[in-house]
Order: C-alpha cells, then structure tokens, then sequence
C-alpha cells in the first residue's frame, strides 16, 4: 500500500522525497508536498549550467563557486 501511494502521489506531481535537490524548496499542499524553484538561489544554479555548458568540469565549477564564497546545499 505504501509503495503505491507513493507512485501515485508521483505520477501527480507531488515529491516524495526529503531532501529537495539544490536549487529547489518544498512547498507542503493540502494533498502533498510540490517542489519550486528557490529564487534566493536561481542564479548560482544559472551559473553552474553556464560553466557547465562552457565545458568546465564538475571539479572547476566546484573550485569556481567556491571560490565565490557561494553557500552550499547542505
């Protein structure tokens, strides 16, 4: 029972996790809990994509935000 409530509650959009992925926040419904997108955060995850897309590697967009003093996730 537990399990398909969970796949049901996904099939409908609502997250079933605990940790939202970065860049992310929970918001609690009535019926479940929906992710949104965290705007204090939106533009270092803007930034990690850029870096991304301009072929840095994990390792220099972590040493790049790092370096900018960015918070992390956790």
């Amino acid at each position: 029972k537990v399990k398909s409530s969970k796949m049901n509650r996904a099939k409908n959009g609502y997250f079933i996790g605990t940790v939202p992925p970065y860049g992310y926040k929970v918001v609690k419904l009535k019926e479940g809990q929906k992710l949104e997108i965290d705007e204090k955060v939106r533009f270092i995850v803007e930034e990690m994509y850029r870096l991304t897309l301009e072929g840095k590697s994990q390792y220099e967009v972590a040493r790049y935000l790092n370096g900018k003093g960015y918070a992390t996730g956790m």
